[in-house]
């Protein structure tokens, strides 16, 4: 029987975590959305020379591929190593290591992706209680329909994607299926319009209450990546905030083009974006946070932001408010914004 040293030996620790979450290679670790808690930009690490893993924001230290299991599963050492060994080793024997899955397909082009999620968004509706909830964060039917927001239940789909790579679809025993956990999909725009990818605000945020359709290392499938949503409007200013859906918020209340990072460490994508949009001005509206660590993370990548667009010889300012955390709920409780001077 596989002792835990054996075990720890034979199974690769970004295997199984990423069964659990999309990692992405970064030299010689792994990065990823943290699985426990509501993750808005990627603080998991995994580090495959060490066989370990650490989330930088709620994981007091390192662990082990077996830490991993017993708190994904909320069960004991002893229950998580039995887990491993009935996956990976079903006869009591230690399992090979598997052997490396081919390359999960290039991302499918824009067009193609544009295409097959606007068939599949055709295809769904609204859920009563999502619509509710929604109005109650300040969107009217109008802009709902016009953003194409639809509830989401993972499963069978009689959309044929064009070519493989689409992200959140992928192919198994004949048919096509829909990845992601349900709720309700945002569909995540670039400055012409067309869906890059979908996010979804689940129903269970145990995982996070935001996450991307992805189906990465599945059969035909792949990543959704962490585009910027483009809540499109009057170009004269431009707002940057914080996810898809908040800049969407803020767009139904502002009319002013509304740019919505996956993440405050995510904004390198946002100075080509202005370039293309043009504006007069650029208003960063990132989250007050009551953390006072996470706090200085925001202040941090926001001065950064602040500094590369200024070198680029754009007028910026930062929006502030009282009352609220996000920039949507400001606006929605009628919260007085004002701003820094340049």
């Amino acid at each position: 029987m596989a002792t835990c040293t054996q075990m720890k030996q034979t199974v690769r620790i970004e295997d199984v975590i990423g069964q659990v979450v999309p990692l992405t290679r970064h030299g010689a670790w792994y990065r990823g959305r943290c699985p426990f808690h509501a993750d808005q930009h990627p603080s998991l690490v995994v580090w495959p020379a060490t066989q370990t893993w650490k989330c930088m924001t709620c994981s007091p230290r390192r662990d082990d591929v077996i830490g991993f299991v017993a708190r994904w599963h909320q069960v004991s050492t002893a229950e998580a190593l039995r887990w491993l060994r009935t996956t990976y080793a079903p006869h009591g024997a230690i399992a090979p290591r598997p052997t490396p899955t081919p390359a999960a397909p290039a991302r499918a082009p824009l067009a193609v992706r544009d295409a097959t999620y606007r068939a599949w968004l055709a295809q769904q509706t609204l859920h009563p209680r999502h619509r509710h909830a929604l109005h109650a964060r300040g969107l009217p039917d109008r802009v709902i329909a016009q953003a194409g927001l639809v509830s989401h239940t993972p499963g069978l789909t009689a959309i044929t994607p064009a070519q493989p790579g689409v992200p959140g679809f992928w192919h198994h025993q004949g048919h096509w299926h829909i990845a992601g956990p349900a709720g309700v999909i945002i569909p995540v725009r670039d400055v012409t319009g067309q869906i890059q990818a979908l996010h979804v605000r689940a129903d269970d945020p145990t995982r996070g209450k935001y996450r991307w359709l992805s189906s990465s290392g599945r059969p035909g499938g792949a990543s959704s990546g962490a585009p910027v949503h483009v809540a499109r409007g009057v170009d004269t200013v431009v707002w940057v905030t914080e996810g898809p859906l908040k800049a969407l918020v803020a767009h139904a209340r502002l009319q002013h083009t509304v740019l919505g990072i996956p993440g405050v460490q995510a904004w390198a994508p946002v100075p080509a974006l202005i370039t293309a949009l043009g504006p007069q001005e650029v208003i960063l509206a990132f989250d007050r946070e009551p953390d006072p660590a996470k706090a200085a993370l925001v202040r941090a990548h926001e001065d950064r932001l602040a500094h590369a667009l200024r070198t680029a010889g754009w007028r910026v300012r930062r929006a502030q408010w009282t009352g609220a955390k996000g920039l949507d709920d400001a606006l929605q409780a009628g919260c007085p914004v004002s701003f820094t001077p340049e």
